[in-house]
């Protein structure tokens, strides 16, 4: 079998989840893609659901159409600001990575049973980056490497070095901070500049 490309954004499959909050009935869309190794969200799209939205899964009766969809006895409502604050969306993102990371275990279990072992070994690595977090986890050299090019590459336009990592990668300017960090620690870039933007060093014709 073939290797997973270590780089590339993949596509992965959409999870939907039912969120019942105070009488009211939310679904959370998520669509998701492979990042530097790791399943990570995209886009979350947060929907009131009236009687217009068919709803599979959810934990009480209600009436269906002639296909059997399950359809919610109720009004769409205003989706506000301050009700997005008040969801937990990182707690159903957490959620979702586990409903996915059980399924491909429960897979890889089945595929162990009839001797597909090498099937099963690639679905348990795909349980295990859904279900595993990346705080602590090495930065792999290559992603250094990037984070050290875009930093260059931002000093001789002269623009703003955090913003133009976290473009780049993906990320956020904070993550970009400790990045740039990690990579000044892994030697890719010189010793910060007291009091600028920069890196110092003794060899000539780096700057």
């Amino acid at each position: 079998m073939a290797p997973e490309p270590a780089h590339r954004s993949e596509p992965l499959p959409t999870s939907s989840l039912t969120v019942l909050d105070n009488g009211k009935t939310w679904q959370i869309n998520v669509s998701w893609q492979q990042i530097q190794g790791r399943p990570e969200p995209v886009m979350v799209t947060l929907s009131s659901i009236g009687a217009d939205g068919p709803l599979p899964n959810l934990s009480r009766p209600q009436p269906t159409d002639r296909d059997g969809f399950t359809y919610l006895d109720q009004d769409p409502f205003a989706v506000t600001a301050a009700l997005i604050r008040k969801l937990p969306i990182g707690q159903h993102l957490a959620t979702m990575r586990q409903m996915h990371a059980r399924g491909l275990n429960d897979e890889a279990t089945a595929l162990r049973s009839i001797g597909a072992s090498d099937h099963a070994q690639h679905v348990a690595d795909l349980a295990y980056r859904w279900g595993t977090p990346q705080r602590g986890a090495p930065l792999r050299l290559e992603v250094l490497t990037k984070v050290a090019d875009e930093y260059r590459h931002a000093q001789r336009l002269g623009t703003n070095v955090y913003a133009t990592i976290a473009a780049a990668c993906g990320i956020s300017p904070s993550t970009a901070s400790k990045r740039i960090m990690a990579a000044r620690r892994a030697g890719l870039l010189g010793p910060a500049v007291p009091g600028r933007a920069g890196e110092a060093t003794n060899q000539k014709g780096k700057s």
